[in-house]
C-alpha cells in the first residue's frame, strides 16, 4: 500500500512536472501578431431631386387644372390636366438632379396608373432616362412627361364616361454599384 501511494505520488510528480514543461514550450513557442493601420473616410452626400418645372404646352382644348409643382422635400411633382377629346396633349420638363456626391443609378422606373382599358386611347410617358443610367455628382438628366389623348383613336374605344387617371411614375435610384 505505502508502495502504491509512492508510485501514484511519483506519477503526480512527473505529470506536474510534464505540465511545467509543456507551458514553458508553449509560452517559448507562440506569438502574437498585430496589424496597426489608419482609415480616412471623406464626407458624403446622397441628394436626388427634382428641379425646374419648364417648357409646359397643351395642345388642341388640353387644359391645366393644376400646374406642376415640385414639393417641399423635392421629390415629388404633382399637376393635373384635363384632356377634352382626342389629339388634345399636355408636356412638360422637369429635370432629375444629382446635388450629392454619391453616383445615383437609376434601378427602376415604372409608370402607372393608366388601365389597359384606357391606355387603348390614353398615351401617358416619361422619357428621358433609361433604367441603370448614372447620374454623377453635379448631373442633370431632363424628363420630359406627356399626357395624350390619342388622336387616332376610333369611336368604338372612346370612353362611355368621364375618366380620372392617377398618373404616376416613379422612379427609383439607388448608389451606383449596387
Amino acid at each position: 500500500m505505502i508502495r502504491d501511494k509512492k508510485e501514484r505520488n511519483v506519477i503526480i510528480l512527473l505529470l506536474c512536472t510534464a505540465i511545467v514543461i509543456m507551458s514553458v514550450g508553449f509560452a517559448l513557442l507562440s506569438s502574437d501578431l498585430k496589424m496597426n493601420g489608419t482609415a480616412n473616410v471623406k464626407t458624403a452626400s446622397w441628394d436626388v431631386h427634382f428641379e425646374n418645372v419648364a417648357n409646359e404646352q397643351t395642345t388642341g382644348s388640353a387644359s391645366v387644372t393644376n400646374a406642376p409643382t415640385i414639393d417641399l422635400q423635392t421629390t415629388t411633382v404633382d399637376y393635373a390636366v384635363t384632356l377634352n377629346q382626342p389629339g388634345d396633349k399636355y408636356t412638360f420638363t422637369i429635370d432629375v438632379v444629382n446635388d450629392g456626391s454619391i453616383a445615383a443609378k437609376l434601378h427602376s422606373f415604372d409608370l402607372a396608373g393608366v388601365s389597359a382599358e384606357q391606355d387603348a386611347y390614353i398615351n401617358y410617358t416619361v422619357e428621358g432616362m433609361t433604367v441603370n443610367q448614372v447620374l454623377n455628382g453635379s448631373d442633370t438628366a431632363t424628363l420630359t412627361v406627356t399626357v395624350e389623348y390619342d388622336p387616332n383613336v376610333t369611336a368604338d374605344i372612346l370612353p362611355t364616361t368621364d375618366q380620372t387617371l392617377n398618373l404616376t411614375a416613379t422612379l427609383n435610384f439607388v448608389q451606383d454599384g449596387q
